[in-house]
């Protein structure tokens, strides 16, 4: 049997920074719209990426756009010792989306439910495409 090479990166933490729920007046909420915005920084010194994701749901009441849902997101990634900014490898942009996009759905699930109102369940979704622009979006930072 063959052994499954190691992963070039690994998933540390992740961390809720900033949260706002919005009960809607009526109670029920058709047509919510997802937003994501993904972004991110790369430590070349310790070989860490902070990945920003940004999400927020909002519906259509007579006319306006409502936020139902705001949250930001971080997830902490290391990487192989000395890894540069160059040498990150193409499949982290989109695995690492995959890898935080179910603790963002369980939060948002507790947390509506604790807060005693519909409970918000977000679809399973392939948020592959993001991968692209968290590439685009991701930058190098040095700290010394």
């Amino acid at each position: 049997m063959t052994q499954a090479p190691k992963a070039a990166f690994k998933f540390n933490s992740y961390k809720i920074s900033e949260f706002s729920f919005s009960d809607p007046e009526d109670g029920d909420v058709e047509g919510l719209v997802l937003s994501f915005d993904p972004n991110g920084k790369y430590i070349e010194e310790n070989s860490t990426a902070v990945i920003t994701f940004n999400f927020s749901a909002s519906y259509k009441q007579l006319g306006k756009d409502v936020v139902l849902a705001s949250v930001v997101m971080r997830g902490l990634f290391s990487f192989k010792e000395n890894c540069l900014f160059e040498d990150i490898p193409p499949y982290f942009y989109d695995n690492s989306i995959a890898i935080m996009f179910p603790y963002l759905r369980a939060f948002l699930s507790s947390m509506t439910q604790l807060a005693n109102v519909k409970q918000v369940i977000l679809p399973l979704m392939n948020l592959s495409e993001m991968g692209k622009e968290l590439k685009d979006k991701m930058t190098k930072i040095n700290i010394g």
